[in-house]
């Protein structure tokens, strides 16, 4: 992938990750330390962010950076979907994620997995995204 590619690829990661934060440019731009126009470089395409900024996102926003620069695993560490809102897990989910967090090789297998389930069933999941009930999806083709 040629630099152009990259930031192009980038950008569209960096409007998602401002959509799901649900902030305006100048408070990302604020945050990072940064004017407003060059946040706008980024999420247009015309420029690569540096590393502080970076640095920034991933402390101040919990955005993971495997997802920001080469779009692997969750946008967010720790189930974080808003400014200012963090998911809260109980039970056995609050114990998976705790886990993840503190073991890369069980993330890294819960992932996999979760890879190889959405291969193999991938009407059951594209069904599910589209919030149509299970039993009137179309049988996945393996």
């Amino acid at each position: 992938m040629n630099t152009r590619e990259l930031r192009k690829e980038i950008s569209i990661r960096f409007r998602r990750m401002r959509e799901a934060l649900k902030c305006s440019h100048e408070k990302i731009a604020a945050h990072m330390g940064i004017e407003r126009a060059s946040y706008t470089k980024y999420e247009n395409g015309w420029a690569l962010p540096n590393l502080n900024s970076l640095s920034v996102l991933a402390s101040h926003f919990d955005v993971s950076l495997d997802w920001l620069v080469a779009n692997k695993g969750p946008m967010f560490y720790k189930g974080k979907v808003q400014a200012g809102g963090d998911i809260e897990f109980t039970g056995e989910l609050k114990e998976l994620f705790d886990h993840m967090s503190r073991i890369p090789l069980l993330r890294h297998e819960v992932l996999s997995f979760f890879h190889k389930f959405k291969l193999e069933y991938k009407a059951l999941v594209e069904s599910s995204s589209r919030d149509i009930p299970p039993s009137e999806a179309p049988p996945s083709q393996p």
